[in-house]
């Protein structure tokens, strides 16, 4: 929407016109072509794809969605993670606020570990969960593809010991802000390992969005979070 006064003029909103434009197609969402025009489709694919209201408005959520990777963090969602187990208390807690998937990872021990009988407690409350699995990832040298070969192995161990079930997407957690130098050396070869390598289980990322989506790219992964 365009709304004129005496702040914003005509040619001003065309400049913003053509930013939000290219900030979609820097997302993969456009056609390049950064006039003053916006294609309300265009924006509507975006907010699918970013689990926004499809309304095909430049709207404040949808404009910070595509500046930073976290968009408007004050918005309500429906998933969370957390290094806490899940008890009866926090279930409620969650359930109330709307949230219905719960990230919980597959090591760390009692800082953040998964416990006995989490995961019942959770499907049986209606609630969904998606396993973590995290060492470390917090720097680019943890990345390598000796590296990703043992945590595939080391992600199905300690699925299998959690009563995870097969074809569950694993997210692998890549915890830095990753520059596309990082990416393309050191955490594409890190996840072609963790596919070659894992069995059982699907590959997902937790990262980022440009590390999910050239993981993505790559055919290395099949979800990001």
């Amino acid at each position: 929407k365009n709304y004129y006064n005496s702040t914003y003029t005509s040619a001003k909103i065309t400049e913003f016109t053509k930013l939000f434009k290219f900030g979609l197609y820097v997302n993969g969402f456009g056609n390049g072509i950064f006039d003053g025009s916006i294609d309300s489709e265009v924006v509507r694919q975006f907010q699918r794809h970013h689990a926004l209201n499809e309304t095909g408005i430049a709207d404040i959520q949808t404009w910070m969605s595509t500046m930073i990777s976290c968009g408007d963090n004050s918005r309500i969602g429906t998933a969370c993670d957390t290094r806490f187990e899940i008890t009866t208390e926090r279930l409620a807690n969650l359930k109330e606020n709307g949230y219905r998937y719960i990230g919980r990872y597959l090591t760390g021990g009692d800082f953040k570990e998964i416990r006995d009988g989490e995961l019942h407690r959770i499907f049986e409350g209606g609630l969904k969960v998606f396993p973590i699995f995290q060492t470390s990832g917090t720097s680019a040298s943890y990345f390598s593809d000796a590296q990703g070969a043992v945590d595939a192995h080391l992600a199905e161990i300690a699925a299998r010991c959690h009563g995870i079930p097969r074809n569950t997407i694993i997210y692998f957690a890549v915890d830095f802000d990753a520059m596309a130098a990082h990416i393309t050396n050191y955490i594409l070869p890190h996840f072609r390992a963790i596919a070659n390598n894992i069995s059982g289980y699907r590959v997902g990322i937790y990262g980022a969005r440009n590390v999910c989506r050239r993981v993505a790219a790559a055919g290395y992964s099949v979800s990001s979070f």
